[in-house]
């Protein structure tokens, strides 16, 4: 087992191959088989047991990554809405069924995967760019989770099926590269589909998510979000941090300030701008459209469209993309 552990790592994100060449995806699925073979006559007895503690201690997503490993039919995962939405979504563009799926920014307990699973998918690979350069889950003999980066996948061209992006795409730097080397690992015809938000332009669109010391604060939730909708759009840092002012004190709208201006973990672009990405991007558009909008006042409106142009939709809050390779 530890030798081929050993193997399968060196064919994930985390690993650079040895002879600086590309890995073909078909070994990292027989790897990930060959590490998930499980003998039926080593099982515990007691494996029941052992299943039920492990519910009651550590959760449904513990019992169900150890039936995984056994081979064990797995209850169904409790999916997000908008993971749900999505799947759904490019359900409705691609049959899924046999088919290699690579998904960029994959959940933290890689239910989406598992969803994937259970609609028929030959192998997904899911990676996340946040977590440690160490780290990889093994889920089943069809599922691996792994560190790693859409722009430096050791993968050859052509290598998969389907690129899912799930809440991703508010995330990415980068955007116009991101979209070259989306193209490289798809195979001919095969789809990219993005379903994601709240977009920089958008009323939310600070999309807030921090804490300080014993304070949280969300984007989502109006009772912990500290800003107005549009504040990041209609403010300077100067007049954001003077408007917080009068309700916070100067360590905690120093924090604020920071975390809609300066934290990497999204991009700020606009919605116009992802639209002329994917347009100069080398895929077809199959689908480029509005999936999640809030409302502006005319008095907002005017005021966005002031500072920053006509150009882009502010009331767009989120996205559904779906592109295709061309098939050479």
């Amino acid at each position: 087992m530890d030798r081929d552990l050993a193997a399968l790592t060196s064919l994930l994100p985390i690993a650079t191959p040895n002879n600086g060449g590309k890995i073909d995806v078909d070994d990292l699925v027989a790897a990930t088989a060959c590490v998930l073979h499980t003998d039926s006559s080593i099982r515990p007895s007691l494996g029941l047991v052992a299943l039920d503690i492990l519910r009651r201690v550590f959760g449904e997503n513990a019992v169900n990554t150890v039936q995984r490993f056994l081979g064990i039919q797995t209850r169904s995962v409790q999916l997000a809405d908008y993971q749900e939405i999505s799947i759904n979504g490019l359900a409705s563009f691609v049959d899924i069924r046999g088919k290699t799926i690579l998904e960029v920014g994959s959940d933290e307990g890689g239910n989406v995967l598992v969803a994937l699973e259970a609609r028929g998918v030959r192998f997904a690979l899911g990676i996340d760019i946040w977590k440690r350069k160490d780290w990889f889950r093994v889920l089943s003999k069809k599922l691996v989770q792994a560190h790693g980066d859409v722009l430096s996948l050791p993968y050859r061209d052509d290598s998969f099926d389907v690129l899912l992006n799930i809440a991703t795409f508010e995330h990415i730097h980068n955007l116009d590269m991101t979209m070259r080397e989306m193209h490289r690992l798809l195979k001919p015809k095969g789809i990219m589909y993005a379903q994601f938000g709240p977009i920089w332009s958008s009323a939310v669109g600070h999309h807030i998510w921090c804490h300080l010391d014993d304070q949280i604060f969300r984007f989502d939730d109006p009772a912990l979000n500290p800003l107005d909708d549009f504040d990041h759009l209609l403010y300077t840092r100067k007049e954001l941090a003077e408007k917080l002012a009068k309700s916070w004190d100067a360590r905690t709208v120093e924090h604020l300030v920071r975390a809609v201006f300066d934290h990497s973990h999204i991009n700020r672009i606009f919605h116009h701008e992802i639209c002329d990405c994917m347009r100069q991007s080398p895929f077809e558009v199959l689908r480029l459209e509005k999936s999640w909008d809030i409302s502006v006042p005319s008095e907002i409106e005017q005021r966005l469209r002031d500072r920053h142009g006509d150009r882009s939709d502010f009331s767009c809050a989120g996205m559904q993309i779906v592109l295709q390779k061309g098939d050479s």
